[in-house]
């Protein structure tokens, strides 16, 4: 019998990859609705699993309609949001663009791309990165279009913006890992995984914009996951935004170039479980090992626990 963990995971698979899901399609098991649904929020899935859901209950009907109603109505609320971010989004970059200022975006929409409708992955906010030179000019700018600084979360080498008719939170960043500093810092620092030379030009959530290099925004997500794991544990949405991320962009990345920054930056041994159970759990692209040699273990049933730690506690 299936647990409610893999009852969300099985959800999951169920909206990526359609009747192509591979536990067989079939919804043989009862889902305990009310532990799923703590579970939904607590990962920030429910836009993403809202249809699965549906499907789900359309078969077995073991959820009120009523609830399910609210649920939409929810949802509707929930993406209708996220299109006024996108709106804002697009109009700071035309403003951008015909000011000269170089943004390049990380996370946030790149990943939200990647996902079969992008209002599904919600976000508290937009990641934008700037030179230290171009740090006021892109301040003005976003003040003039509507934004208003959060002095009390803002920091040395990120500004914090809000606005308030759009609900959109924009961090301007001027180093992509934030204020921290340490060995790991200065490596991630030699590697130049943002400069103008290796930055990309791409087209997420219908706007054009800047961005990493795909092997380099993978080498980051890794290090943006590893420090939410190490302070205040991770969900299954960062499962997902690796697999999907991997998936769309597989022959873009040189994985013997990733390998060689993962082992270089220490984070060997947690990337080979972290993949091991997208592969697992979400259809990863197994070749992610190929040219590597790998000793999988217990590590992963572990790794998988504490991941998911935030979904198992009461």
């Amino acid at each position: 019998m299936r647990t409610t963990i893999d009852n969300l995971f099985m959800l999951c698979r169920a909206h990526l990859y359609g009747t192509d899901r591979p536990d067989g399609g079939n919804y043989e098991d009862e889902i305990d609705f009310e532990t799923l649904k703590k579970m939904i929020q607590e990962n920030s899935l429910s836009a993403f699993l809202y249809k699965p859901l549906k499907e789900y209950n359309d078969q077995k009907k073991t959820i009120q309609d009523e609830v399910m109603s609210d649920y939409g109505s929810y949802i509707q609320a929930v993406m209708f949001r996220e299109l006024s971010k996108n709106y804002g989004i697009k109009k700071l970059c035309t403003e951008a663009e015909s000011r000269g200022i170089r943004l390049v975006f990380f996370k946030g929409i790149i990943l939200a791309d990647l996902y079969p409708q992008y209002a599904e992955r919600t976000s508290a906010d937009s990641d934008i990165l700037v030179s230290e030179e171009q740090k006021e000019a892109a301040e003005q700018l976003l003040i003039e279009s509507g934004y208003e600084k959060n002095l009390e979360h803002s920091k040395i080498h990120v500004q914090v913006y809000y606005n308030e008719k759009l609900s959109h939170t924009v961090e301007l960043h001027t180093r992509l890992w934030e204020d921290y500093t340490g060995p790991r810092i200065d490596i991630l620092d030699k590697m130049k995984l943002s400069c103008p030379e290796t930055d990309i030009r791409i087209t997420a959530c219908g706007i054009e914009v800047n961005t990493l290099g795909h092997e380099k925004h993978l080498v980051y997500q890794l290090f943006h996951i590893i420090k939410h794991f190490s302070l205040e544990g991770i969900g299954i949405r960062y499962l997902i935004d690796t697999t999907l991320f991997v998936n769309r962009y597989f022959k873009d990345i040189d994985f013997n170039l990733f390998w060689k920054h993962i082992e270089m930056l220490g984070y060997t041994k947690f990337v080979e479980a972290f993949f091991k159970i997208c592969i697992d759990e979400l259809k990863m692209n197994d070749k992610v090992f190929e040219n590597h040699t790998i000793t999988l273990d217990h590590s992963v049933e572990d790794l998988k626990t504490d991941l998911l730690n935030c979904c198992l506690a009461d």
